[in-house]
């Protein structure tokens, strides 16, 4: 949901004209989310794939700027990798490893 939506809003920011653009970008953001989420030994990889095959067809839909239309796409995407291997104890202090040691 979130890549779906950070997709859109990155598309919103730079062009808010077309509903069908706008929901085949939040489309494809949510499942090229989804791709980069399914594969965890390969998401660094799987992520510049991804941004890329989405920085693409947002420059074949004429979208003004496709780099700036990514940037919400690719914090959502940088934040989820951050915190993936946190676990529920972990959220209020994430570097409570660091302090044990």
């Amino acid at each position: 949901i979130a890549g779906g939506a950070t997709a859109l809003t990155g598309r919103l920011l730079v062009e808010a004209d077309g509903v069908v653009g706008g929901a085949v970008t939040a489309v494809l953001g949510a499942a090229l989310a989804l791709v980069v989420a399914a594969v965890p030994g390969r998401r660094l990889v799987a992520a510049v794939a991804a941004a890329a095959v989405l920085g693409a067809v947002q420059a074949l839909a004429a979208v003004e700027r496709p780099v700036v239309a990514l940037v919400p796409w690719l914090v959502a995407l940088a934040l989820y990798g951050c915190f993936t291997r946190q676990c529920a104890d972990e959220i209020g202090h994430p570097l409570r490893r660091l302090t044990r040691a």
